[in-house]
């Protein structure tokens, strides 16, 4: 386990708000019609198998730089040993405020943003996992 959502105050049993998650499937993960915010959490869904979340996951936190982190591990996906390790996916510095950057590491996709560039690094991930997840073989 990589420990990030150990000890969380989100942690914890899903049965207490009850019913099982519908499931979407990567037909939905691949439309084009959601936005950046439901798309990644129909990619999170898709994922689901009462394992990956607890073993694998993501993660968006904020940062005290200002801004926004995301780290998506894509063991146990379609995704997993899809890209090169420590391959730069793209980096756009505006200002000190104003930045995407975002790598492969380890099997994990990480990326970090300014305050206001939430929606943009979350559709640079959604672009490059449907790129790959178009190609790969169904879970």
């Amino acid at each position: 386990s990589n420990g990030r959502r150990k000890g969380s105050a989100m942690s914890g049993s899903h049965s207490k708000h009850g019913g099982a998650l519908r499931k979407p499937t990567l037909t939905d993960v691949l439309s084009s019609e959601a936005t950046n915010i439901d798309w990644l959490t129909k990619f999170f869904a898709y994922h689901c198998d009462g394992a990956w979340e607890h073993e694998f996951g993501m993660s968006l936190d904020s940062l005290a730089i200002p801004g926004w982190g995301l780290v998506v591990d894509l063991r146990g996906t379609a995704l997993e040993g899809t890209g090169v390790n420590r391959s730069e996916i793209k980096k756009l510095v505006k200002s000190d405020h104003d930045f995407i950057e975002a790598y492969l590491e380890d099997d994990e996709f990480q990326a970090t943003c300014g305050p206001f560039n939430l929606d943009a690094m979350v559709g640079l991930f959604r672009e490059w996992a449907t790129k790959r997840l178009a190609d790969a073989p169904a879970r």
